[in-house]
């Protein structure tokens, strides 16, 4: 692009390898804004991914167990805080694409 007049940024070399554990940066003052954001978005997380969960149930007649689903999604939200993630939950439209098109591999999901 740059014989058109373009300039695009380089963004830098990609890391390689897995990301270091990060402790976060906490102090007490910060602690009642922490817990009460946290709260929405485990709420919200929640009622999102059952949603989904029910959504999918429905159409392809099967059922879950809530339970360990929100246990493992809880597990990897904190464990993916930890190495400077972002917390994820249920992904609706995109698994309701994935069921449309059977789509039965894990990978589906990441694509």
């Amino acid at each position: 692009f740059s014989s058109r007049g373009i300039v695009i940024p380089l963004l830098g070399a990609i890391p390689r390898g897995l990301p270091k554990i990060v402790a976060p940066a906490l102090s007490l003052h910060m602690l009642p804004a922490i817990l009460k954001a946290a709260t929405v978005l485990a709420v919200v997380g929640t009622i999102d991914t059952l949603l989904t969960s029910l959504i999918v149930d429905n159409m392809m007649s099967t059922f879950h167990d809530p339970n360990r689903e929100l246990i493992g999604q809880g597990l990897g939200n904190t464990l993916s805080g930890l190495f400077g993630g972002l917390p994820g939950a249920g992904n609706t439209v995109p698994t309701l694409v994935n069921i449309k098109q059977n789509s039965r591999s894990p990978v589906s999901g990441m694509v």
